[in-house]
């Protein structure tokens, strides 16, 4: 076997190449005769001459014997070419060619073999914005990761950068041969010790699967900061949804505004209420204890706030000149004093001016009738007369019976009267009435009367006529 590694691999990699021999043998029948007659076997009485060649297990030709073919074969991936010589058949000895002692001696089926199953580790680390940085490990089968790689550049150039991870000794039995005994050896080659690809990057011509799976695992798992077995932690935007002065933050921005507008307020109410102060020192209608800021965050505020009174022109003039020559000391006090309270401040002040509250019965009538003596017209403006109606004296002595009608408006004095326009009943007798006021008692007129077809109402200075007809 021959197998030339470049000086310049301990420097750099430039590629590999080596170089094999191959030999052609003849095949002897029955299968596991003995064509040399040694082992005291089966003599073989057909042979054929097979139709591929076997491995040599050295690299030496002998001499006088010329090769019948030499092929190169290119590794796809990797800068690694294998030279193979192939020798006629019978130039090599059997027992220099590799696989005839296992193949053609029955006997050498005993013999234990050897079958190393190399993987390659990726390392995948992940970032280190990760709440705890970390790495891990996967692996996939050699063979499958790029174009295969020759048997002897695996023994030569990885296997002192491998490690040997596990050995296992397995026996296969057949019912038509001895038992075997094979040795399977785990070793593993990480995938930073490989040479360097022709294109750079990842092999081309390998199994794609695997180059899914690792990229699965290496975006979707370890750069987001966990495993397939574990469960997926908050993602950076989750963890820091917001941003404020370069400071991460859960809060939504209509949070940060109302708590940033809510204590401002809060505070410009102390401004508003030594505002509302200075007016009631000068005298000024202002409001107490509450403010509108206040108000604002607090509804119930409103509750408390009272309103001041503004003082007479005379006062403020006073109380202006009062303000402008106390210290701001003495404000200050008075302000913590009397402005978060209705307390007033009477020596400086005096009495808070008194609000007098009056109630007034009006009653208001409309101009319905011409105006007599100075009475309301229709259309004119109403009267507003706080006298008492005088009480009913009493049917006349002399009689008006029957139904009368009567012109539009009320008829005052008659409790059978039906108010407005269309008949009137009124009693069968009517006695004179006399309406007199309370300073100035007032006389029926001339005509009124029993035999009169009117009367008067005296109400005051006012006269008011009604006129009625039977």
């Amino acid at each position: 076997m021959a197998s030339a590694l470049q000086p310049t691999l301990t420097s750099g990699w430039t590629g590999w190449t080596g170089t094999e021999l191959q030999a052609y043998a003849t095949t002897y029948f029955p299968g596991g005769c003995d064509p040399e007659a040694t082992t005291g076997l089966t003599s073989c009485d057909t042979t054929l001459i097979g139709y591929y060649p076997y491995k040599v297990k050295h690299t030496n030709i002998p001499s006088g014997v010329s090769p019948l073919s030499t092929k190169t074969a290119t590794n796809r991936d990797w800068d690694i070419a294998m030279v193979t010589i192939i020798l006629p058949a019978d130039s090599i000895p059997r027992s220099e060619l590799e696989s005839w002692s296992r193949f053609h001696i029955r006997p050498a089926l005993t013999e234990p073999t050897t079958d190393d199953r190399w993987m390659i580790d990726h390392i995948l680390t992940a970032p280190a914005s990760c709440p705890t940085p970390f790495e891990t490990t996967t692996s996939t089968p050699l063979h499958s990761w790029g174009d295969n790689l020759p048997s002897e550049f695996i023994t030569e150039y990885l296997l002192p950068k491998a490690t040997v991870v596990s050995a296992e000794t397995y026996t296969r039995t057949n019912l038509y041969s001895p038992p075997i005994t094979e040795v399977v050896r785990k070793i593993h080659v990480k995938s930073t010790d490989l040479p360097p690809t022709r294109h750079g990057g990842r092999p081309m011509y390998g199994n794609q699967l695997y180059n899914l799976d690792l990229d699965k695992l290496n975006q979707s798992y370890v750069q987001n900061c966990y495993l397939p077995d574990q469960p997926r932690p908050p993602t950076q935007a989750e963890l820091c949804p917001y941003t404020y002065a370069g400071k991460c933050s859960k809060l939504e921005s209509w949070m940060v505004i109302v708590a940033a507008i809510i204590p401002s307020i809060f505070v410009l109410g102390f401004v508003e209420n030594f505002f509302w102060f200075r007016r009631l020192m000068l005298g000024k209608t202002c409001l107490r204890m509450g403010t509108v800021c206040w108000a604002l965050i607090l509804i119930f505020v409103v509750g408390f706030t009272i309103i001041e009174k503004r003082r007479s022109p005379e006062d403020r003039a006073d109380f202006r000149q009062q303000w402008k020559t106390m210290q701001l000391k003495t404000k200050i006090k008075l302000w913590f004093q009397f402005g978060f309270s209705h307390r007033y401040p009477v020596t400086w002040l005096g009495e808070r001016k008194k609000v007098v509250r009056q109630e007034r019965v009006e009653m208001q009538r409309g101009g319905g009738f011409g105006g007599g003596n100075g009475g309301a017209a229709s259309g004119g403006q109403p009267e507003h007369d706080d006298t008492p109606l005088p009480a009913y004296p009493g049917p006349r002595s002399s009689g008006i019976s029957g139904t009368t009608v009567a012109s539009s408006g009320p008829v005052l004095g008659n409790p059978n009267a039906v108010l407005g326009s269309g008949t009137a009943v009124i009693g069968p007798t009517l006695a004179p009435v006399q309406m007199l006021s309370s300073s100035s008692p007032q006389q029926p007129a001339a005509n009124t009367g029993p035999a009169s077809d009117g009367f008067e109402l005296f109400r005051g200075s006012n006269v008011h006529y009604y006129t009625m007809s039977t």
